[in-house]
């Protein structure tokens, strides 16, 4: 099973969550695990294994990462609501990241706006910042809101799979090909529990 390991730094906040838990169909409460493993198909045949990785604090990526193996995208949660601390630990942050996971396809995630109006991030900058920054990707955490996690992260998987399979050609056929078998497998086994259950009537 092809698996990938998106970490996500800074994810105290209770939308961020929510945002993952709609998208694993879980209640949020029970995301306590540092990693969350999560199955998905790909066309309903190709079976991949995604985890979202929690870390805290930059001081623990290395070993985060040492623990988990290749990370594949960092999911950077910036707390909005202060200006301050963006400006300050922003660069500083994310260079530290992308250096300890060895990834440079980040995101960059803007936490809901809320607290004081007088030292919010307005939103212009934070654009302005993942683009000099080559982060490519924002939203905001919001659940339900018109930029989705859900379709963001299907386009992160979707990418990761197509260069999985441009450097991998042959590791990727044969994921694919034991993937088929499980399946004819799995249909003959359902056809025979049917027959079977038909003849007992």
């Amino acid at each position: 099973m092809l698996q990938f390991n998106f970490l996500l730094f800074a994810t105290e906040s209770t939308n961020m969550q929510e945002m993952i838990g709609e998208f694993l169909h879980v209640r949020p409460k029970t995301l306590v695990e540092p990693i969350i493993s999560h199955q998905v198909s790909y066309k309903d045949l190709l079976p991949l294994s995604i985890n979202f990785i929690f870390c805290h604090s930059h001081s623990t990526i290395k070993s985060t990462v040492e623990q988990v193996g290749v990370i594949h995208n960092a999911l950077f949660v910036f707390d909005v609501s202060n200006a301050d601390s963006f400006d300050a630990l922003a660069p500083q942050i994310i260079s530290s990241v992308m250096k300890e996971s060895g990834t440079n396809r980040s995101i960059l995630v803007g936490l809901n706006p809320s607290g004081s109006g007088a030292t919010r991030v307005p939103k212009d900058k934070i654009l302005l910042y993942s683009q000099t920054n080559d982060i490519f990707y924002y939203f905001e955490v919001v659940p339900k809101t018109k930029y989705d996690f859900r379709a963001l992260f299907k386009r992160l998987i979707m990418e990761n799979l197509a260069e999985f399979k441009q450097q991998f050609p042959e590791k990727y056929q044969e994921e694919l090909k034991q993937a088929r078998r499980a399946k004819l497998e799995a249909e003959k086994k359902a056809e025979e529990q049917e027959a079977e259950a038909k003849q007992k009537q």
